[in-house]
């Protein structure tokens, strides 16, 4: 029985001894974009992971994964990961029950208030992301042709987001409160009434 070229019996040999090198180095990788995503999003916005996990098997170049991050025992985040063409990541929050991305929010304010008034106001609602809790209330800040303006967002016990706008000056009678269509009134006429209120367990009322 013929024997295999030494050459070829040599290269097997390597290629079996790469082969764990090559699952370790893509261990390592694993676990260090994950520290980088818990590292980035604690200093950035204040996120205390327990641990984020990722794939074993990072995809190929431009491709898409997804990594879990765990608050706590119940709370888990999605985390969304692009690695693009020359091998850098970028990750971001998609809203979920648990988090608020703010700046999807942002766009979902500005598409529904363009439907009413035809036109696009700059949105800042502060930061990138909000944890999510029943009750929560804060405020967004709106500029729409040169007019400044202020929206009042609520998170419900469903985890829904109500919002509804005001001006930031009083108005009178003859003047219109802009809402979204999803919102039915609420009683503050300032924004300090509306943070004041008791902590809600139902949202607001039809």
């Amino acid at each position: 029985m013929l024997k295999p070229p030494r050459r070829i019996a040599d290269i097997s040999i390597v290629v079996l001894l790469l082969i764990p090198l090559m699952w370790l180095h893509r261990q390592w990788k694993v676990h260090q974009v994950a520290a980088l995503i818990e590292t980035w999003l604690k200093q950035q916005h204040g996120f205390a992971f327990r641990v984020v996990n990722c794939p074993i098997l990072i995809p190929l170049a431009t491709s898409t994964f997804e990594c879990q991050g765990e608050l706590n025992s119940s709370t888990q985040v999605s985390i969304i990961v692009q690695r693009d063409a020359n091998g850098g990541y970028h990750w971001e929050i998609p809203t979920s029950k648990q988090v608020l991305n703010l700046s999807e929010l942002e766009h979902q304010f500005q598409d529904e208030i363009f439907k009413q008034t035809k036109t696009r106001p700059v949105i800042h609602c502060g930061g990138q992301y909000r944890l999510n809790e029943v009750g929560d209330r804060f405020i967004c800040q709106m500029m729409n042709q040169h007019q400044e303006n202020i929206i009042l967002v609520q998170v419900d016990d469903q985890n829904d987001v109500t919002w509804q706008i005001v001006e930031a000056q009083p108005v009178s009678r003859s003047e219109t409160v802009l809402k979204s269509h999803s919102v039915t009134s609420l009683s503050p006429t300032s924004a300090d009434a509306f943070l004041n209120l008791p902590a809600a367990t139902q949202g607001f009322h039809d």
